[in-house]
């Protein structure tokens, strides 16, 4: 009742908000019930295994990238889910691992945005809720143009006509160039920052792996999962990376040290 009260306050594509919420409560309850209101099959996807995590992931970053970076990241999953064979409670280890990486490496760059913006689909449902004659401007904020919002300290957003859907699909093709010499995006703090967060996180998995025991495996676990907290953008961002790097030292601490785990509040993320 206070998210509809919010929405009616809000005064913006009221009736539109509600149904939107509605539906969204009525997906988390029962899926099958929305497929027969909406006429049509729910996309349920099952994450609760390694292989089905490896199954998914594998062909979001073929999308993403390509076809050798989706490999890059089977093989790094599937080397570390040997090397915790036998051990129980392992495959839930690796499948945090599977998840965190996929996530480390599908960041949001300018490349995806424009790929996701790009999908025949992203129209589709804007067609879906509009009819008639309407004009689509995106709002965003490219890091090669200067400014930021004095209130938020983000980088300023502006506002862009239709004419960019163009521009973007243009961008989308230039994906390979992503992590090159001539990705000049690349060159910017925090594209550098996401880079070096995939190097680090292998590393940090490849040193844990080593110091797995019965009695250490829960911290392991919560340390393969950490990274899924970072998100946003711009100062956002940065803030979530330093609350990570906290966690991370801290649950380092406690692999090196088991006894200290019981003052450690672990929360394993599910999916």
């Amino acid at each position: 009742e206070s998210v509809q009260q919010a929405i009616r306050l809000n005064g913006t594509f009221v009736e539109g908000n509600l149904r939107t919420l509605t539906l969204g409560r009525l997906a988390a309850h029962d899926p099958q019930a929305l497929a027969a209101e909406i006429n049509d099959k729910p996309e349920l996807v099952s994450l609760d295994s390694v292989d089905e995590v490896l199954a998914n992931r594998t062909a979001l970053l073929n999308r993403y990238q390509n076809e050798t970076y989706a490999e890059d990241y089977r093989r790094f999953v599937e080397r570390i889910r040997a090397q915790v064979n036998g051990i129980a409670g392992g495959e839930e280890f690796a499948r945090q691992v599977a998840l965190t990486l996929a996530k480390l490496m599908t960041y949001k760059d300018e490349y995806e945005v424009a790929r996701l913006y790009s999908d025949p689909k992203f129209m589709a449902r804007i067609r879906e809720q509009f009819s008639g004659d309407f004009k689509l401007t995106l709002n965003l904020a490219p890091p090669i143009l200067p400014g930021r919002d004095k209130a938020t300290g983000r980088p300023r957003k502006r506002e862009f006509g239709p004419w960019i859907l163009s521009a973007l699909r243009l961008l989308a093709k230039m994906k390979r160039l992503r992590g090159t010499a001539f990705d000049i995006f690349g060159y910017f703090p925090e594209r550098r920052m996401e880079r070096r967060l995939i190097s680090d996180y292998r590393a940090l998995i490849t040193e844990t792996v080593g110091q797995i025991t019965v009695e250490t495996l829960p911290i392991a676990i919560e340390l393969a999962a950490a990274a899924r907290d970072i998100g946003g953008y711009g100062p956002v961002k940065d803030a979530s990376v330093t609350r990570y790097l906290e966690v991370v030292g801290n649950l380092r601490a406690a692999l090196h040290n088991p006894p200290q785990a019981q003052a450690i509040e672990l929360k394993v993320t599910q999916l």
